[in-house]
């Protein structure tokens, strides 16, 4: 007989909105008001942890959300960014020198990148299409990132000549993957044709980048997506895994022989199936790692003890390592009824940072050493929002 768990909350949250008698239940605009971190980007060194507080503004009727630093070891936290428009995706160069991110504040979504000692923050791109996701070189000299296409000459005379609309199953507009030489400031295209790319990685080496890709961007073809190869310093791109779908999030082995992804199998029940986690090296088989693991898990590292990845337990969410030599898993944080998210590591890997929640906690950012995170702490205290308010309780009710 299956078992079903449910976790009832009754957590009556405050916002910085106006004061409110103690023992009182915020209004409304005080629930939207409510600050809440995310994106938690630990440095290479372990110190630091950029991260990002989204707020309501009340005159533009709109979150904002800027870019945060707090130190590991005091807790000490600043604000990095500041501006009209909103900072998000902090992450450092391997060197821990620069952070780059990326803002509108000029109208589209272009890379930065900023001191985290001080300064104002450098445009890298300043492209007709808004920049979507990105990641630093090895060596730091380039940053990779996707884009989408701008519109062809017929659309822009169509929008020009009947308004913008858009065609359903017909106007798709493919994103690609673009590389930033820094030192130069040059660009270039890295892919191109009739596929749109997702995730992706750079092998440690920084030769080449794995990237997921699937036929269009509809929603309904998620089940195309496919993984390839694509060498830097030529635009070559390589099949690698084109299995049926869906297959993506491709994560290189530190060592570089080997790529891990998230798959199902060719099993056309994915859409509500737990997923699994394979690898495949260069001209290999796909290899499934996670067979024996009845949870829907998903990559964040390949760290030189093994494969880290999240997935959700019943009511919690935990850190776990997989050996990729014995598919043994091990859950890296201590058993507890927590949600912890959005991982991120020391260089080493020696250290980790992510966003803590429990039924009685708000979301904060958290340290922890690795691999035991028995010594978890939170930096950050968002959850002092809460006091003075009159907190329901919660209840998990299983059947």
């Amino acid at each position: 007989m299956p078992r079903f768990v449910m976790l009832l909350a009754f957590l009556l949250p405050m916002a910085a909105v106006g004061a409110v008698p103690q023992g009182s239940e915020p209004a409304v605009d005080q629930l939207l008001a409510l600050k809440r971190v995310g994106s938690p980007a630990m440095s290479p060194d372990g110190r630091r942890v950029a991260y990002t507080v989204r707020e309501a503004d009340w005159e533009e009727n709109a979150y904002e959300t800027q870019i945060w630093l707090v130190d590991t070891q005091t807790a000490a936290a600043r604000q990095l960014t500041r501006g009209e428009k909103s900072s998000s995706a902090p992450a450092w160069s391997p060197d821990g020198r620069w952070l780059a991110f990326v803002s509108e504040r000029d109208g589209r979504r272009q890379l930065y990148r900023i001191d985290p000692t001080g300064g104002e923050a450098e445009p890298l791109t300043t492209g007709e299409e808004g920049v979507e996701a990105f990641a630093w070189s090895p060596d730091g000299r380039s940053i990779a990132f996707t884009m989408t296409d701008p519109k062809s000459k017929a659309v822009e005379e169509r929008d020009k000549k009947y308004g913008e609309f858009e065609i359903v199953d017909q106007d798709h507009r493919m994103t690609h993957l673009h590389v930033l030489e820094l030192a130069a400031k040059t660009l270039r295209r890295l892919t191109e044709g009739s596929f749109t790319v997702g995730r992706f990685d750079w092998s440690p080496d920084g030769a080449s980048v794995a990237f997921d890709h699937r036929i269009n961007p509809d929603p309904a073809n998620g089940g195309t997506s496919d993984i390839s190869v694509v060498a830097v310093a030529t635009g070559a791109v390589k099949p690698l895994v084109t299995q049926d779908g869906p297959d993506g999030n491709p994560v290189w082995s530190p060592d570089g022989t080997s790529i891990a992804f998230e798959t199902a199998m060719a099993s056309p029940w994915f859409y509500y199936a737990n997923g699994l986690i394979a690898s495949v090296s260069a001209g290999g088989a796909v290899d499934v790692l996670t067979k024996g693991f009845d949870e829907d898990p998903s990559l964040v590292d390949w760290a030189p003890s093994g494969i880290l990845f999240s997935a959700a337990e019943r009511t919690a969410a935990h850190l776990y390592r997989l050996d990729p030599a014995t598919r043994q898993v091990v859950q890296v944080d201590p058993p507890s009824g927590a949600v912890l998210s959005s991982f991120s590591f020391s260089h080493d890997f020696g250290r980790a940072s992510y966003i803590y929640a429990d039924a009685s906690t708000y979301p904060e950012i958290a340290v922890a050493s690795v691999p035991a995170m028995a010594d978890g702490r939170r930096l950050t205290r968002l959850g002092d929002q809460l006091a003075g308010w009159t907190l329901g309780t919660s209840e998990v009710v299983s059947w």
